[in-house]
């Protein structure tokens, strides 16, 4: 009977195994809480109230208690949100906006995400070419791509509308 030795042959497996899971590691981009530090770095100061045109184009969360609204090709703004929505921020593609004026949003506005819906706890205006370029920055050390996702936006008028 022949014995083989299969330990040379394992450690050779092991260390590729370890050596792919330690790359994936490091190609991983920005963490949850390294986007909301980050865009919170670059958010100004609170306001009640933000006028716009009646279009959001996209959204995006931002950490657990955040959304990045993308209101015009370069006004954009952070909104700080209760906690209902935390728990489907990640999960969520489709954002509904029940405003109580129409064309603003107004803290204490409603949101839905999935279903869920919550109040509008604060509105930051955001300076969104400084934020992405620290993104961005942060991705080319990862060597990834760090394109913004894109889901539906929906708003809605305090009659549904």
């Amino acid at each position: 009977m022949v014995r083989l030795d299969i330990t040379p042959v394992m450690k050779m497996v092991m260390t590729l195994v370890i050596a792919s899971l330690l790359s994936a590691c490091a190609t991983q981009g920005p963490s949850r809480l390294e986007l909301e530090q980050i865009y919170l770095r670059h958010a100004g100061p609170e306001t009640q109230r933000i006028r716009y045109s009646g279009v959001i184009r996209g959204w995006q969360p931002i950490g657990d208690e955040y959304v990045l609204l993308e209101l015009g090709a370069s006004r954009h703004v952070l909104l700080g949100l209760s906690a209902p929505c935390h728990l489907e921020l990640r999960s969520a593609d489709h954002l509904a906006i029940r405003s109580l004026t129409g064309l603003s949003i107004d803290r204490f506005d409603r949101v839905s995400l999935g279903g869920v819906e919550c109040r509008i706890m604060s509105l930051r205006p955001v300076d969104y070419a400084a934020a992405r370029e620290e993104i961005e920055a942060l991705y080319r050390e990862t060597g990834e791509d760090g394109a913004a996702r894109r889901v539906s936006v929906d708003v809605e008028d305090d009659d549904g509308s």
